[in-house]
């Protein structure tokens, strides 16, 4: 979603479950991607992996902001990109430091929100939504109300907002009145979702089936 947020053009491959292993051990064996997991971003020549090192990757070259442009001379894929300061990984260490702590506390949650929902038992399922899930959400509420929101960093738009709506996403339709309970990740979705380029990408044919 930061490229569609960010309007930056790609080419989106959906790997069908057949073809994953043969994939999975070419990449493992051929170094470009040890870890043998989905997502990766291959662009000039190299593999990224681990979603939210992609996150943080981009978000520190993509954003629009008034700030001065200056070469990337340290960009590992193209030392003559031109990166814009203050993109969407904070303006200094402290903004830096809160996105990567609010997203270190989602990423806790996220474990054992992917453990449940991807498994097959229903019963840990419900338990989870009816017990777990508002436990987590109370937290991360409280992360975002902590500068005000809408967004983690405030008035700020950054990568872990995307990362918090996604999160938010799978538990908007089993959590009940879940604006009602945990209103400052309401309003981040809100936020989110009334960013026009997020918009036209959610009314379009480009989510995944």
């Amino acid at each position: 979603m930061i490229f569609e947020d960010q309007g930056i053009t790609y080419h989106d491959v959906r790997i069908a479950h057949e073809n994953w292993p043969a994939l999975k051990k070419e990449l493992v064996e051929s170094g470009r991607n040890p870890s043998g997991q989905l997502p990766i971003v291959e662009i000039g020549g190299q593999t990224l992996s681990q979603s939210i090192s992609i996150h943080r990757f981009f978000a520190r070259i993509f954003g629009k902001t008034s700030g001065p442009l200056f070469p990337c001379f340290s960009h590992p894929v193209d030392p003559t990109f031109v990166c814009i300061v203050q993109g969407l990984y904070g303006s200094n260490p402290v903004e830096q430091y809160t996105l990567d702590n609010a997203q270190d506390t989602l990423g806790d949650a996220a474990k054992e929100t992917l453990m449940v929902i991807f498994g097959k038992d229903e019963e840990a399922k419900r338990v989870y939504y009816a017990e777990r899930a508002p436990i987590n959400l109370e937290k991360l509420d409280k992360v975002v109300a902590k500068h005000g929101g809408p967004f983690v960093l405030g008035k700020t738009f950054s990568f872990v907002d995307l990362t918090f709506y996604m999160f938010i996403e799978r538990h908007l339709p089993q959590v009940p009145n879940f604006v009602e309970r945990f209103p400052h990740l309401g309003f981040l979705h809100a936020a989110v979702i009334a960013r026009p380029n997020i918009a036209a990408y959610l009314a379009s044919d480009r989510l995944p089936k």
